[in-house]
C-alpha cells in the first residue's frame, strides 16, 4: 500500500490507547517511531517521544502494560491503521508470512496486491470515511513518493528480498500481472 504518512494504533474495545506515527518506512521495515497521541494510563509516553523503530516502541508499549516478562507483542495482528481510501477487501491478506516471535512461529497475512494503491492513513477515525485494518494485512509499506515507474519492479523485488530475509520459509506471492494497475 502506498503512502505518505504512516499512523499504527493499539486499540481496545474500539477504543485506541495510544498512536504512533512511524516516521520512516519501506516494505516491510518500520524505522524511527513517535507518539502521536494517547489515552490516560501511558504517563511514560508523552505525545513527541521518539524510538529508534516502531519494534523497540511496541516492545517499551507492552512492558507497561504487562511488565517485562511479558513484552511480546503480535503488531501486525494487535496495531491498526485507520485507513481512508479505495481498498478492495478481496485484496487484503492475500499472502502469507512466517515470523519467529519469541521461540514461536506464527504465521501472518499481508497484501502485495495493494502495493500499487495510494491509500491515507489518518491518526484516528474522526474523519468517519475509512476503516481500521490490521497493520500486517497493509504490508508492504511503499513510501508514497516512490516514482510510480517503480513501484511493481520495486514491489515484486523488495517483498522477495523481505521474505529471504525476514522469514524462515518462502512467501506465496503474486505475480507481476495479478498486480494491481498504477492509474
Amino acid at each position: 500500500m502506498r503512502t505518505e504518512r504512516l499512523y499504527l494504533a493499539l486499540r481496545e474495545n474500539d477504543a485506541t490507547r495510544i498512536v504512533l506515527r512511524v516516521t520512516a518506512f519501506n516494505w516491510f521495515r518500520l524505522g524511527p517511531t513517535e507518539v502521536h497521541s494517547k489515552s490516560p494510563g501511558f504517563e511514560p509516553f508523552h505525545v513527541g517521544r521518539q524510538f529508534s523503530t516502531f519494534g523497540q516502541a511496541v516492545y517499551e508499549i507492552t512492558s507497561h502494560l504487562y511488565g517485562k516478562d511479558a513484552a511480546r507483542c503480535d503488531y501486525a495482528r494487535e496495531y491498526e491503521a485507520y485507513c481512508i481510501g479505495d481498498l478492495d477487501a478481496d485484496h487484503l491478506g492475500t499472502a502469507e508470512r512466517k515470523l519467529a516471535l519469541r521461540h514461536e512461529q506464527r504465521t501472518t497475512s499481508f497484501s502485495p496486491l495493494l502495493a500499487t494503491v495510494p491509500v491515507e492513513i489518518a491518526p484516528d477515525d474522526s474523519s468517519g470515511s475509512g476503516r481500521w485494518i490490521k497493520c500486517g494485512d497493509l504490508f508492504p509499506f511503499v513510501p508514497l513518493d516512490t516514482p510510480d515507474d517503480a513501484v511493481e519492479e520495486l514491489m515484486l523485488r523488495g517483498v522477495r528480498r523481505a521474505c529471504r530475509y525476514f522469514f524462515s520459509t518462502p512467501c506465496r506471492l503474486p505475480s507481476r500481472a495479478a498486480l494491481i494497475p498504477l492509474p
